[in-house]
């Protein structure tokens, strides 16, 4: 029987999306990316489904599918978010898993949905998690997970219980975690004697008469990949790994886990030595396999008993989330995580108010309030009216009026919100301002505007600020939620304001979406002189969450060089909206702008009014590079007419070693960069054309190799490469594509990301390389496919 080896990957990201606006705001510190998860995608969830294998020097000789090789879980949350905006990444998972499935090796198991400590929630959360994990991984997946990933492994008799009822086969545990075992058929359990018993599954028998399994992956090994130096080199990794069977010949299997984010993200190019680890073992008298394809009875050999409030990433169990365990990464010397108490017990106070409205508000409508909750996963990941409306269909027996909708989806939406607010990694690190516990408390925030009771928020607030912070100007998490948390809520009133001013820079249709609301706009007059912009009219904000709605008088404006307002008002104020709205247009069609800021600035004590800087961070972006691209414009204009001119005089002063100013320097390489964003433009890379640029370049010494060229070049490469998947006998487009690469990356050394560009030229070759190869004795178009094949591998550092 051969030997098997599974590795499992717990890809996970902790929670960042602004709970209003279920949107992740930009982040500066993932630049140059737009935020964490976007920058770990392209870092690791994107190329361990095209890991690069690579000979001695340094060249592809393979692309590698590490998830079909492999067990994983992606939480739920971040499966979610990259469907939205990684849809590259995630049909790549998705794929990854048929392709498995089809092999009869599944590699996808389930995870607790919002990563909360299992043992520490009440009864109902364990049920509600667990569903809404499975309905979330069928939306998915499109089949029932096997088994299920328990966050921080953290693990109690009543959680496993939960899963069994569920019919979730197996979960997976650290080797502390199990208490004692005993051999099937016999009579007395003992101590596991070290690590003799890790090959085989154990059967874990539940109080309620119902059963489960547990994988127990190999510890010293999984901590050497995470914290030591282990994935430097993946053929290293394998023989770890190998040498487990040569020490124990009864040995049968070797399993591993760690956090997925490991492989490329923790570990800079991980996802390449977990290539070149599958593939060594490919050769080797060893079975690749999941967890799912190793479960069958005949391998259950032992069963177990569990040690209760035990986990993976805390020696005194699960005090990490719950008290002041000594558990922490260190930031503080004198410091302590008392906190970490305190906020459990403020948000165990808020869970247990939340849920004494949401059962009597279910009890008033005859529903049953946790068949309800536990079914309202389908709304969280479909949230058209059409399924919102027969989901309370259901559960009414008759169509919802607009408030019953509004009251049932509220109180839902708390206990969402309750739950999301005690993700895990709150209570992980060492002081009660990070940005980990911000979030969680962002949630319990939203949970409370929702709840809509200014007594129970001062009740928190009271218990939250015995809740001592390790920071010398923050007391408490009281302060944490006052300056931290309470700034980022977007009231309907904040998201008319935030529509409004981007109706000052771009055209929407009279029914439009902004992230999860709708927006609807009536009688919208606009007035332009110069490049100052006045707007006005109506506009309706309607959650798609909730569905409330505010309908609102709106005032835009942008005058320059780039101050932007907008003022709302009640549509039942309409008196107070139309004598500013007549004062406003008056002085702008008089030209009167500083008059009309006054205006802006004096009233904005009582009136609602946002400023460019009250706009969301997104928004404020987008509006800068609309200003920024009007600037370039005209900056471009004066370049061409008054350099250009010129260019003939500098070039001949700078031959004879005249000393050319600094300023004017910095002047030739902008006039420059417009010259080859022509190039881009005018899409004319031939060689021929550029050759008397190229020779300029050089004579100035200028790198043209910036973010934003790189952005380009990768653009149009991917571009041609689309040209060619499409049409891949096209010698045409592969003279393009040498072309193209030949200038870019080694005439004007641009370093790009030629990610994509390799996959899918991997691709066409697997597709049609051999046919080739196979008719140039009877084709000179096959000779020069495979030439031209052969130049642009090397190119893209590809020797196949």
């Amino acid at each position: 029987m051969k030997k098997t080896i599974c590795v499992h990957g717990h890809f996970y990201q902790p929670p960042r999306e602004n709970p209003w606006l279920e949107y992740i705001e930009m982040q500066k510190s993932a630049y140059p990316y737009h935020d964490w998860n976007e920058r770990i995608t392209i870092e690791c969830y994107l190329p361990n489904y095209a890991a690069r294998i690579v000979n001695n020097e340094n060249k592809i000789i393979e692309i590698f599918n590490n998830y079909s090789k492999m067990s994983f879980n992606f939480g739920p949350t971040l499966l979610s978010w990259m469907r939205k905006f990684e849809k590259d990444a995630y049909d790549a998972i998705i794929f990854s898993d048929e392709k498995s499935v089809r092999e009869k090796n599944p590699s996808a198991i389930a995870q607790c949905y919002n990563h909360m400590i299992m043992p520490l929630a009440n009864e109902e959360d364990k049920k509600t998690q667990v569903i809404w994990a499975i309905e979330d991984f069928k939306f998915h997946f499109k089949r029932a997970p096997i088994g299920m990933w328990l966050p921080e492994t953290a693990v109690d008799i009543e959680t496993l219980e939960a899963l069994a009822h569920q019919k979730i086969k197996f979960t997976i545990l650290a080797q502390h975690q199990i208490k004692e075992v005993k051999k099937i058929g016999s009579n007395n359990f003992e101590a596991p004697r070290d690590k003799f018993y890790l090959d085989s599954p154990f059967l874990l028998k539940l109080p309620s008469g119902k059963s489960i399994l547990v994988f127990v992956y190999d510890g010293d090994i999984s901590f050497r990949i995470s914290f030591k130096d282990l994935m430097t080199n993946g053929i290293n990794l394998a023989k770890a790994m190998l040498e487990k069977f040569e020490n124990n010949q009864n040995f049968q299997m070797e399993s591993l886990a760690t956090d997925g984010e490991t492989f490329g993200h923790h570990k800079l190019f991980g996802e390449m030595a977990l290539a070149s680890c599958f593939k060594f073992l490919e050769n080797q008298n060893v079975e690749i396999s999941s967890y799912s394809k190793y479960l069958d009875d005949k391998n259950v050999l032992y069963e177990a008993k569990i040690n209760e409030n035990s986990s993976w990433s805390c020696a005194h169990g699960i005090g990490r989330w719950k008290e002041d365990c000594s558990c922490k990464s260190g930031t503080y010397q004198n410091g302590n995580q008392k906190w970490r108490k305190y906020l459990r017990e403020s948000l165990d106070f808020l869970r247990d108010e939340f849920l004494k409205k949401y059962i009597e508000s279910m009890n008033q409508l005859n529903i049953d309030p946790w068949k309800i909750r536990n079914e309202y996963i389908s709304i969280i990941l479909d949230r058209t009216k059409q399924n919102v409306d027969s989901f309370l269909k259901k559960f009414l027996n008759r169509n919802p009026t607009e408030n019953e909708r509004i009251k049932i989806l509220t109180q839902l939406e708390i206990q969402r919100h309750a739950m999301l607010m005690y993700t895990s990694c709150g209570w992980f690190f060492d002081d009660i301002s990070g940005i980990e516990t911000v979030q969680i408390l962002r949630y319990a925030k939203r949970a409370l505007e929702l709840f809509k009771d200014k007594k129970l928020e001062n009740q928190f607030l009271s218990l939250l600020k015995k809740a001592k912070s390790n920071e010398s100007y923050i007391e408490s998490g009281k302060d944490v939620f006052e300056k931290f948390v309470n700034p980022s809520l977007v009231s309907l009133e904040h998201v008319g304001a935030h529509f409004a001013a981007a109706l000052l820079f771009e055209n929407f249709e009279k029914i439009s979406k902004l992230l999860c609301y709708e927006i609807i706009l009536d009688n919208i007059l606009k007035k332009n002189i110069g490049s100052n912009i006045f707007i006005y009219g109506k506009i309706s904000i309607l959650s798609l969450v909730t569905y409330e709605k505010i309908d609102l008088y709106f005032i835009s404006i942008f005058l320059e060089p780039f101050e932007t307002y907008s003022y709302l008002e009640k549509i039942e104020n309409e008196s107070l909206f139309l004598s500013f709205k007549n004062n406003i247009a008056k002085n702008f069609e008089a030209k009167n702008f500083e008059t009309i800021k006054e205006s802006f600035y004096k009233d904005k004590k009582n009136k609602q009014i946002y400023s460019f800087w009250d706009l969301f961070i997104d928004e404020r972006n987008k509006i800068f590079k609309i200003l920024l691209k009007r600037f370039l414009k005209n900056f471009e204009l004066i370049m061409k007419d008054n350099l250009g001119k010129e260019m003939k005089m500098i070039l001949e002063f700078k031959s004879h070693d005249m000393l050319i100013p600094d300023l004017l320097k910095r002047s030739i390489d902008l006039y420059f960069f417009y010259k080859i964003y022509e190039f881009f433009q005018n899409n004319n890379f031939s060689e021929e054309k550029i050759k008397k640029f190229l020779k300029q370049k050089e004579f100035w010494n200028i790198s043209f190799d910036t973010p934003h060229i790189r952005y380009e070049a990768e653009k149009k490469l991917r571009e041609f490469m689309d040209s060619f998947e499409k049409s891949p006998v096209n010698i045409h487009i592969m003279e393009k594509i040498y072309s193209f690469l030949k200038i870019f990356l080694v005439k004007l050394k641009i370093n790009m990301n030629l990610w994509y560009s390799q996959n899918q030229f991997f691709k066409i070759l697997k597709e049609n390389k051999k046919e080739m190869e196979q008719i140039k004795d009877q084709s000179n178009a096959a000779v020069i496919w495979l030439e031209l094949f052969y130049k642009i591998s090397d190119l893209l550092n590809m020797k196949i």
